[in-house]
């Protein structure tokens, strides 16, 4: 098969798989849920990469939502590649909302031509490879996350970086070295999650290889792996540029991802049993169990995108006879992928994850490790390609009408009763509306209401911050700052107090969305321009210093806490990366300097203690 028809088989399957999908792809939006933050993040980037933003670290990081906390785009996913195939696509039609379920679409068709190619190198046959990567690209753990999830759809590198990995470890070489750590790079700016998957399995994957080499004492070829890997300096920066200030936002904040909320999103045995809901064939098995499943949400709801490791009985069997088909023609690439298959199944659990996740703050950034099935689905595939191939080489006489009938049950057991027809008022009000909005290009502004009991309702404000240009206090992601929502709870009750603190934060707008039926009190008390940014501030350092015993005597171990008291009139804001300071302690017995983050507003003469 050649590229273009390949490209046209993924197009067309893409078409079947997502029906209604593609005649709405104007219209499919959302003002709640993850969707709109994808929307945001692909359409912010653009507009970064536009304006020279980009080339600012700090700028950039410091993204329009959640004004003015420091590293707002690092509570999400940054999604650069993805972003880079988004471009054109909006800067050609201007249409938000099919830009973004356009990119969606290609996901598939991308990630389905990658994976024909790469199964091809590996398995040599186009029939196998045909549905290895049916399998790789459509499958239960993807329509659940679909679309919302469009970040974790962008799986288009995968097969290549396991490939140049494959190519590296056998011919290590500066041309494979090359195209291994251009793998990595693009895949690993194509999301947090498949950049940490690959730092967790790559390693594992090569096990076989390397273990090989030390067995048949082929120090050189290690050696040589060793001596090419430095081209991977060269692909650093790019890797520092957009990982750093995640590990900055981690460390000033104190961030990191609990093993409670890791044990959450880790995946039951069951997950792997019970098909998606929305499934044809079985989503009434599904909805038979739903009661039984854990964990449940705040809401007493089950979370079916996180937790739907179903892999249909096809795929599945066609795998096991892949398995025993490898074992039997033994070789090294073969039990790499059965290394990949295991260890990705076991990770996606938790339990073993968890000694990385305390290793590095690289790790300790993931909370949903049931998502290392989307690498698992590789290895999957890859043995899927070889059921076909055991298929084809045992039954040549039947081997067509098989491999039809086959592909109708591959097909029947992904069909998804969904309609695909949500869409965003928000969206096609600002559309229609948009000139009546151009005053608030470059403002600081405020969304009314701003909390309410789901948290994802924040996200339909977004979309206000796409097509308006303005920044927003107001946001949505995998994480809100705490003191974020202890601001936002403040304002909420939208009494005089919070208006003035409003006013302070530097907003210029408050946005009242009069369809939420909403008693506003009089605003006009507080247009005034009175200062409100002055440095006037003093602090004082108190200790409690108590005795502790040891076998060497008694020494004094000092608990500080920081006191710093506003002395004017002025509300003191530490906007971005203001609101982190150093503070020197200077005594008889030994200086200190300690890092302290301050609170993003301080309010005329208040005085607050920070522990240190």
């Amino acid at each position: 098969m050649s590229f273009p028809v390949v490209i046209l088989l993924g197009f067309i399957l893409t078409s079947i798989f997502t029906w209604p999908f593609l005649p709405n792809l104007n219209t499919l939006y959302a003002d709640l849920g993850d969707y709109p933050l994808v929307g945001w993040i692909l359409a912010y980037n653009v507009d970064s990469i536009l304006s020279g933003r980009i080339f600012d670290q700090l700028s950039y990081f410091n993204a329009s939502q959640f004004y003015p906390w420091p590293y707002s785009l690092a509570y999400s996913e940054h999604m650069f590649i993805p972003s880079l195939i988004f471009l054109p696509i909006y800067l050609l039609s201007k249409h938000l909302v099919f830009s973004v379920n356009y990119y969606t679409f290609l996901t598939f068709v991308l990630s389905f031509t990658s994976c024909f190619f790469v199964l091809k190198y590996f398995v040599k046959n186009s029939w196998a490879s045909f549905f290895g990567s049916m399998v790789f690209t459509f499958n239960p753990m993807v329509f659940s996350h679909f679309p919302s999830h469009t970040h974790l759809l962008g799986r288009f590198f995968i097969p290549f970086l396991f490939l140049a990995w494959v190519k590296y470890l056998i011919v290590p070489s500066l041309k494979t070295a090359s195209l291994f750590f251009f793998g990595f790079t693009v895949n690993a700016l194509s999301g947090i999650y498949l950049q940490v998957f690959s730092l967790a399995l790559l390693p594992i994957f090569s096990l076989p290889i390397l273990i090989n080499y030390l067995h048949s004492r082929k120090y050189a070829l290690i050696i040589k792996i060793f001596k090419f890997s430095l081209i991977g300096l060269i692909f650093l920066p790019f890797l520092l540029y957009f990982n750093l200030p995640y590990l900055d936002f981690f460390k000033k904040e104190g961030f990191i991802r609990q093993a409670k909320e890791m044990e959450f999103y880790s995946a039951r045995a069951i997950d792997w049993i019970i098909p998606y809901p929305s499934n044809m064939l079985y989503g009434q098995v599904s909805k038979e169990f739903d009661l039984l499943r854990e964990p449940r949400e705040f809401n007493n709801g089950f979370n079916y995108s996180e937790h739907t490791l179903f892999l249909n009985f096809i795929p599945l069997i066609l795998a096991l006879f892949g398995i025993f088909y490898s074992l039997k023609r033994f070789n090294l690439i073969n039990v790499c992928f059965l290394v990949l298959l295991l260890s990705s199944f076991l990770f996606t659990f938790g339990t073993i994850y968890q000694p990385l996740h305390k290793l590095s703050p690289v790790f300790q950034g993931i909370r949903v490790p049931s998502r290392f099935q989307i690498y698992f689905y590789l290895a999957f595939a890859y043995f899927v390609a070889m059921g076909i191939l055991y298929l084809i080489n045992s039954s040549k006489r039947w081997v067509n009408i098989s491999l039809v009938i086959l592909l109708f049950l591959l097909i029947l057991e992904n069909i998804n009763l969904k309609n695909y027809d949500s869409t965003s008022g928000i969206f096609n009000y600002l559309n229609n509306n948009l000139s009546a909005y151009k005053y608030l290009k470059g403002k600081n502004t405020i969304h009314y209401p701003i909390l309410s009991d789901d948290l994802s309702t924040g996200a339909g404000y977004l979309t206000w911050s796409i097509l308006t240009g303005e920044k927003i206090f107001n946001g949505y992601s995998g994480y809100f700052p705490p003191d974020w929502i202890n601001m936002a709870n403040l304002f909420n009750k939208l009494d005089e107090d919070s208006l003035k603190s409003m006013r302070g934060l530097g907003l210029d707008y408050l946005i009242i969305h009069k369809d939420q039926k909403i008693e506003v009190v009089d605003l006009k008390k507080y247009e005034s321009e009175k200062c409100y940014f002055n440095r006037d501030i003093e602090s004082k350092i108190v200790s409690k210093a108590l005795p502790v015993k040891n076998i060497n005597g008694i020494y004094f171990q000092v608990f500080p806490k920081i006191v710093l008291k506003n002395k004017s009139d002025c509300f003191l804001v530490n906007k971005y990366q203001d609101r982190y300071s150093k503070v020197f302690s200077y005594s008889a017995q030994k200086d200190k300097i300690y890092n302290i983050k301050l609170p993003i507003l301080i309010k005329p003469y208040q005085e607050i203690s920070i522990s240190l």
